[in-house]
């Protein structure tokens, strides 16, 4: 009896481990932001860029870097004032993305929501990326001037309406300023 019951010991400690293992390695993949951060060349940071290679980006951190309805995350917002262009970085499970890509449309779109006048910006998709059980995409929003004081959400178009909706700027943020690396530099300077 004393080796059945070391059996049954060392088998449900293995199921322990393995379920924490497995807990460990999906928190992990979340970390994961380094997939598509960087801006993408588009023809209006061309044009800004040749017209001053000194470029001014403006960044925040997210409040909270998942949706409202858990649809998706967004992570590296780049908001560059002098070609009226922002660009977010978003990430869905592709179990997610397939629902929402196979309801009653077929098709998803990304807005950027401007809280004081409800007013939608129709994003861009610029790149897409599959990692593991994730979709990435490169958003670019032609989005004029962001106000500093002003809030700006992040909204998933599809089956006909808003189906989830991130903030990425709030009013009470301020937003931080950064330059091109030099990879962007070149990408954009290629364009």
């Amino acid at each position: 009896m004393t080796v059945f019951k070391k059996i049954v010991k060392y088998f449900f400690i293995s199921v322990i481990a393995l379920a924490n293992a497995i807990i460990i390695f999906r928190v992990v993949l979340t970390l994961n932001k380094n997939e598509l951060k960087s801006i993408e060349p588009t023809d209006s940071l061309a044009a800004a860029y040749a017209e001053n290679g000194d470029l001014e980006v403006l960044t925040n951190k997210f409040v909270n870097d998942i949706s409202t309805n858990r649809s998706f995350t967004a992570y590296s917002f780049a908001y560059v004032p002098a070609a009226g262009e922002a660009q977010i970085t978003v990430r869905i499970n592709r179990g997610e993305y397939k629902k929402v890509s196979l309801g009653e449309g077929g098709e998803f779109s990304f807005a950027l929501r401007d809280a004081k006048t409800d007013e939608l910006t129709g994003g861009e998709i610029l790149a897409v990326k599959d990692w593991m059980m994730y979709r990435y995409f490169r958003v670019s929003f032609p989005c004029g001037e962001l106000k500093e004081d002003g809030s700006y959400g992040l909204i998933l178009l599809a089956n006909g309406g808003a189906e989830d909706e991130l903030i990425v700027h709030h009013k009470d943020q301020d937003f931080s300023s950064r330059s091109l690396t030099s990879g962007e530099q070149k990408a954009i300077s290629q364009n």
